[in-house]
């Protein structure tokens, strides 16, 4: 049976994965370029290779963050009966991770998302109580909050 902390621990695990491999390779793709014998062309790889780093460390920083925040948020106890940040909502086909916008993964069969505190359904959602209908899309549903 999925728990609210499985599930932020899976989540946290899978982003964890990603940074690393990010690094790693970014680490050795510089090697590779500094390894290049021709200076011209290790002038040209070099720039452009700290470009596309650059523009993929910002990804990576924003999933860095994520990871913090979740962390952050797997320490808090959630025994309450009422969706707040932090709080993971188990629909029929998804998890909802609230107060936090991450890319989608798969956990068991379900996607993960998160829901940033900025978002219209965020609002529309905090506050509810367990077995209060919330209107996800077109959906009416039962708020099921996992422990």
């Amino acid at each position: 049976m999925a728990t609210r902390n499985n599930i932020i621990q899976f989540v946290i695990d899978e982003f964890q994965k990603t940074i690393d491999a990010f690094h790693k390779e970014s680490e050795e793709s510089i090697q590779n370029t500094i390894d290049s014998s021709d200076t011209k062309l290790y002038e040209s790889n070099t720039e452009d290779e700290i470009s596309s780093i650059t523009i993929a460390n910002s990804s990576i920083d924003a999933l860095s963050d994520t990871v913090q925040a979740l962390k952050k948020s797997l320490k808090q106890e959630h025994t309450e009966d009422k969706v707040r940040g932090g709080s993971v909502i188990e629909t029929p086909v998804m998890y909802l991770i609230m107060g936090t916008h991450f890319p989608p993964v798969k956990f068991e069969g379900k996607q993960v998302t998160g829901v940033a505190a900025d978002a219209p359904i965020y609002k529309s959602i905090i506050g509810k109580k367990q077995g209060e209908e919330m209107k996800l899309g077109n959906q009416n549903i039962k708020v099921k909050l996992l422990k």
